[in-house]
């Protein structure tokens, strides 16, 4: 069995918790190496950890924020990068670099758009944070969309991805970015998703990008979560 890295609490202690461990990590990426590069993930599960982290004293100058994935969306309220703008707005910090990846107004010009942005930007990112959704996904990896296969083996660094459920097209970081960062924290609160992660590893049948993650990088991947 492979060894993987828990922090499990109280839910209500989670946010707190998590943010404080995220905090450490990008101060030591700042100290380290001069800066940290952070993608965030949307949705919202993170904004109560996110509402933590923007209390924390960090070198926020020396901090640059992506988006593990965006939705293709007119509307500010499904877009990730509303999600993040209000963190950054927390933080009651100035010139907090942001990456958002609306760029263009096509979807194909607008992929390559955020495909030549990932590429002025380090190989291996310091801090990955990704969520999960009870159907096993993270970023916009979804095992049942036609492009899975592709999103997952692909060395590109943002990938095209359409749910068959879910609302919107997408766009997401490729398993092969997700994979190279330094640290990648999955924030899943709350019993039934702690018990679908553990699902996940012990059905031999089960395809998911997080059983991936766990196979070929468990040493990388910290899990915050509650049992209750």
């Amino acid at each position: 069995m492979v060894s993987i890295k828990k922090n499990l609490c109280a839910k209500d202690q989670l946010p707190t918790q998590a943010a404080k461990s995220l905090a450490s990590i990008i101060v030591a990426s700042v100290k380290n190496r001069g800066h940290c590069y952070c993608a965030l993930s949307g949705g919202s599960s993170p904004k109560p950890m996110l509402s933590a982290l923007a209390q924390e004293n960090l070198p926020w100058n020396d901090v640059s924020f992506l988006l593990v994935d965006e939705r293709w969306s007119n509307e500010a309220s499904q877009q990730n990068i509303s999600m993040i703008t209000e963190f950054v707005t927390q933080t009651g910090k100035q010139n907090i670099d942001v990456f958002s990846l609306l760029l263009e107004t096509e979807f194909e010009s607008n992929l390559a758009a955020c495909e030549q942005l990932a590429q002025s930007l380090p190989q291996q990112l310091d801090l990955v944070v990704l969520g999960m959704g009870l159907d096993g996904h993270t970023a916009s990896l979804f095992p049942d969309a036609e492009e899975y296969q592709s999103a997952m083996t692909s060395s590109q660094r943002y990938v095209s991805v359409t749910p068959p459920e879910a609302p919107h097209r997408r766009i997401s970081m490729s398993f092969d970015w997700i994979s190279r960062a330094r640290h990648v924290a999955l924030y899943i609160p709350g019993k039934d998703k702690l018990s679908c992660f553990e699902t996940i590893l012990n059905q031999s049948e089960s395809i998911s990008p997080i059983k991936e993650l766990v196979l070929q990088a468990p040493e990388k991947l910290t899990v915050f979560s509650s049992e209750d």
